[in-house]
């Protein structure tokens, strides 16, 4: 993990912040696993894959913080969560967000500033923008996958 201005000159000297919420929270980060000034928030399951670079600023969360509804959150009632997968070698830009649910198979490139609100998302997927939307393949023709 990389939050010092001398190895990351974007990262603002923040530091990453990666934690469990919940008892049962499951949070798996495989070997090569590059963070810079991410947070990272389980209450349920975020496995990122082996090798994969995650981007000064990101933010990556299987849960809601708090319900939508004004009743609700002053009975602060439960909120929603669903896994997140990242696959091996996927790159995430500066501040990216990935929340609740959203699978990015082995190799996919998310934008910097992009928000992935949901979906599955196939090997070599390259998305951009908020909502995020498929834009490309990140393969190139020597490395067809």
């Amino acid at each position: 993990m990389r939050s010092d201005l001398k190895s990351n000159p974007i990262s603002q000297g923040l530091p990453s912040v990666i934690s469990t919420v919940t008892p049962a929270a499951r949070l798996v980060i495989e070997d090569g696993v590059g963070i810079s000034s991410a947070v990272i928030a389980a209450a349920d399951e975020i496995v990122i894959g082996r090798g994969t670079a995650v981007g000064v600023g990101c933010l990556i969360t299987d849960w809601d913080f708090h319900p939508l509804c004004p009743d609700c959150r002053e009975e602060n009632r439960a909120v929603s969560t669903r896994p997140i997968r990242i696959g091996a070698r996927c790159f995430l830009g500066a501040r990216a967000i990935i929340l609740k649910g959203v699978v990015l198979g082995e190799g996919c490139v998310v934008g910097a500033g992009s928000v992935v609100t949901s979906g599955s998302y196939p090997a070599g997927s390259v998305l951009v923008g908020a909502p995020a939307k498929v834009v490309g393949d990140s393969r190139c023709s020597e490395h067809p996958g």
